[in-house]
């Protein structure tokens, strides 16, 4: 039986019966729900059955994501009212990296916890053999992930993190190696993305050879907010781009940057960049996301966009409008279907397949 409480005044609640108690040869298994791909489906809120700790490593998997998500207040009690604001830890077992970097694979008894089905029938199972004692000092797992940078944004109204990586068996594109964030409407929020466009907490990349890395960052309009690097662990060289004012940060000698939300929502502004800052660019790196018909173009490496045309399977010439910076948006009035987007920039001219919805 489990028990979801929500009060706006302090009390305790009292619970009666007996603690669920599994013999050693007894598996313990949840069926999940599954509804969907999107960033706001297919999330489950479980718990821990056992009276021990259990390592989320060992625990039986069908159908979900490597990542586990912690909510808590716990994290950040200066910040009041506490009970009004919801803090995610997540750990991610394909990397063996949790954000903040405290979170540990370890969840406590009766802890509750979320995860994300990817498919559908499936299951989490609690095999006995993942029960644990949690008092033994924790070893860093062997891992080839290196971390390359943490970043953490902070104002007097919140804190949030996420973590870039680096391992050779990675993808840019979204996979196992990644978390996605868990998005909570915080007071202050901060993501990656990845090559396929989406939010992420975890972000392992496995080349850094001219790669470029969008930010993402909830906030209020009108607050001041800082973002700052720290578990620098690579020689790499790191920066921190700021395409609105046209600035670029070497994160190994400042590792502290001050802004304001011109908007809630930042997306396009900043960039986390590896490698020679000064070598040539030859071709574009164009990211294009559609949402409820809003179309939202990035020319990563910072050339300019100068013209966008959308064409239809059939060759049908849609939409056609011109640019004069890195990122535009579009409202589209397109029907649902796969579209061919053309960017032409001062570098070169690519075709993107599109799915509208």
């Amino acid at each position: 039986m489990g028990y979801a409480v929500k009060s706006s005044v302090n009390f305790t609640a009292v619970l009666t019966g007996n603690l669920y108690y599994s013999p050693s040869t007894f598996d313990y298994s949840y069926t999940l729900v599954y509804n969907g791909t999107a960033s706001t489906q297919s999330w489950n809120l479980v718990a821990n059955p056992y009276t021990s700790y259990i390592d989320w490593r060992l625990l039986g998997k069908t159908n979900l994501s490597n990542s586990l998500y912690f909510w808590d207040n716990t994290l950040f009690p200066s910040i009041s009212p506490v009970a009004n604001a919801a803090y995610l830890s997540t750990y991610n077992t394909q990397t063996n990296i949790g954000v903040p970097a405290s979170t540990k694979p370890f969840i406590a008894p009766l802890q509750g916890f979320f995860i994300k089905t990817i498919y559908t029938a499936p299951k989490l199972i609690f095999n006995p053999s993942a029960r644990v004692h949690n008092t033994a000092t924790y070893y860093k797992d062997a891992s080839v992930t290196d971390i390359l940078v943490r970043l953490k944004t902070e104002n007097e109204t919140g804190m949030d993190e996420l973590v870039i990586c680096k391992h050779p068996d990675a993808k840019l594109d979204f996979e196992g190696f990644d978390s996605e964030k868990m998005i909570s409407e915080l007071p202050l929020e901060i993501y990656s993305q990845s090559l396929t466009g989406e939010k992420l907490v975890i972000n392992t990349i496995n080349t850094t050879q001219n790669t470029i890395i969008p930010l993402g960052i909830h906030g209020n309009a009108g607050a001041k907010a800082k973002i700052t690097a720290f578990g620098l662990e690579t020689a790499e060289q790191i920066y921190l781009e700021d395409r609105f004012k046209g600035t670029l940060i070497s994160l190994s000698e400042n590792t502290s940057y001050e802004f304001v939300f011109p908007t809630d929502h930042i997306s396009g502004r900043f960039f986390v960049r590896f490698g020679d800052i000064n070598a040539a660019l030859t071709s574009s790196d164009v990211k294009v996301f559609e949402n409820d018909n809003v179309l939202n173009i990035i020319a990563q490496t910072g050339e300019n966009i100068e013209q966008v045309e959308i064409y239809t399977v059939t060759g049908a010439r849609v939409f056609k409008s011109v640019a004069g910076s890195n990122m535009f948006t579009a409202t589209l009035d397109l029907t649902a279907g796969v579209y061919l987007v053309r960017v032409k920039t001062s570098l070169d001219t690519k075709n993107i397949k599109v799915n509208c919805r």
